[in-house]
């Protein structure tokens, strides 16, 4: 596979491609939906430093806490 651009989006094609053929799905349940719908994943990985994944977890767990 080439490099640069054209080599990432080969290869995100690539991981669609095996995502698609061993049907790695996921369900809704709250929302009534049976059918699984196909994992997306980005050939890229979203990086997040700790003060961001700190705040996002805080504001998890008190939407959580406010549904109860």
């Amino acid at each position: 596979m080439r490099g640069g651009l054209e080599g990432l989006q080969n290869r995100q094609l690539l991981l669609d491609q095996i995502i698609r053929e061993n049907g790695v799905t996921y369900n809704l349940h709250n929302q009534g939906d049976t059918a699984g719908r196909l994992w997306m994943m980005d050939i890229l990985p979203l990086v997040v430093d700790f003060a961001e994944m700190e705040r996002c977890a805080l504001v998890s767990i008190n939407a959580c806490d406010s549904s109860i």
